[in-house]
């Protein structure tokens, strides 16, 4: 029996399309899937006595403080997407 990966929606467990490309929303809870792992690259900018922080502001999270950073894309390195 074949393994088929990421067939199911992570939330609430309804079936993927097979056909449904990446990322999933679930038809069912309207939750977006995400093929994951995916590699990011964070940097850490000292500022005085702390750290420089971004405001988000795109979802998920958007309006809250993090960390400078982004999604390392397929074939880049770490040091390049810094």
């Amino acid at each position: 029996m074949a393994w088929i990966r990421h067939s199911h929606c992570s939330f609430c467990g309804t079936p993927f399309p097979a056909e449904l490309p990446w990322p999933r929303q679930c038809e069912h809870c309207g939750q977006i899937s995400y093929l994951n792992p995916l590699p990011v690259a964070v940097t850490l900018v000292p500022v005085g006595d702390g750290v420089l922080l971004v405001r988000r502001a795109v979802a998920p999270r958007a309006g809250q403080l993090a960390l400078p950073g982004g999604f390392i894309d397929l074939g880049e390195s770490w040091q390049a997407a810094g």
